[in-house]
């Protein structure tokens, strides 16, 4: 009996480390699989890769060219700016010397004219109650 208990044994152990072998001929195939995919992965990938950063040092090109540009307008606008501001300088204060002026001119005139216009209604307005007294007198 204890040879035959062997003999199980050794059938069961045997079909154990078939069982074992088939599982790691499985495996192997499947880390064979990764490994292929992997490789395709890395093929494409790196070309990919490349492409990516030869369009990001084109973009980086381009935003130094707007930078520039940017840069070029801010100092136009600057300078239209003073120019604005230079002339705005250069046209006012002639004029607002040319307004005091023309104010000053008008009130002096103003004033003459209504004093003349004052004196001559003053004068209508006596000899109007010089004539209204003398018709009073002669009723």
């Amino acid at each position: 009996m204890g040879g035959v208990a062997a003999m199980v044994a050794a059938i069961s152990f045997g079909l154990f480390m078939l069982a074992v072998a088939l599982v790691m001929i499985k495996l192997a195939r499947a880390v064979s699989i990764a490994n292929h995919m992997l490789d395709d992965i890395r093929r494409e990938t790196i070309p990919a890769m490349s492409r990516v950063q030869t369009a990001m040092d084109h973009v980086n090109t381009g935003l130094e060219l707007v930078d520039g540009v940017a840069d070029n307008a801010l100092k136009i606008a600057r300078r239209v700016n003073a120019l604005g501001d230079a002339l705005h300088r250069w046209v006012s204060s002639p004029l607002v010397r040319v307004l005091g002026v023309g104010a000053a001119v008008s009130r002096v005139l103003g004033g003459r004219r209504a004093d003349a216009s004052g004196a001559a209604e003053g004068e209508s307005a006596e000899s109007g109650a010089q004539s209204q007294a003398g018709q009073e007198g002669a009723e």
